[in-house]
């Protein structure tokens, strides 16, 4: 449950971030908001896999590629520390991240490259969590001013939360924006 808690945290941050970066893309507007969920799935990779696993996850996006699959993914990689992955899959309901779901047990069914790249994956992986996160409009610190199509890096933050204390976050977010906005 803190484990949850502590990406919840972050999904609000790259929520606020992520729903900014859609509306100032360049690409030409589809007139919908950025998404108002995202699956989050955190891995460590095991010490000394971290080529191979740069391999398999080129290897997935090519076969992926050629398959029809239900969804898109952005896929972050520290670039200092022990090599950690964060992917994020954008969605608009639940209703859709079940959709997937299912269409991915298909998918591994029929496509036996792919599965067979997602089980490698996963044996180059140390650990892997998941949390699926709601977009957070409310708790956005300067979120016209971000563009995610022009970034080259990008810091994510963890938040660990004491149970309880979920309004107390909310609540600095607020006051950090309110008081951003007065200088």
């Amino acid at each position: 449950m803190k484990t949850a808690r502590r990406l919840l945290a972050v999904a609000l941050l790259l929520l606020a971030t992520a729903g900014c970066a859609a509306a100032q893309s360049d690409e030409p507007s589809s007139g919908t908001e950025p998404p108002k969920l995202l699956l989050l799935v955190y891995r460590q990779i095991r010490f000394g896999k971290e080529g191979e696993r740069v391999k398999l996850e080129t290897a997935m996006k090519h076969e992926c590629d050629r398959a029809i699959v239900p969804n898109s993914w952005i896929d972050l990689e520290s670039v200092t520390g022990m090599t950690e992955a964060l992917s994020f899959d954008p969605f608009d309901s639940f209703e859709q991240i079940e959709k997937a779901g299912a269409s991915w047990g298909q998918i591994f069914g029929g496509h036996s490259e792919i599965a067979r790249l997602q089980e490698q994956i996963k044996a180059v992986v140390a650990s892997e969590r998941t949390v699926i996160a709601a977009r957070r409009d409310d708790l956005g610190y300067r979120v016209s001013s971000i563009n995610l199509a022009q970034a080259r890096a990008m810091r994510v933050v963890e938040v660990r939360l004491n149970p309880g204390h979920e309004n107390d976050f909310v609540e600095a977010f607020k006051t950090l924006s309110t008081t951003a906005n007065l200088c």
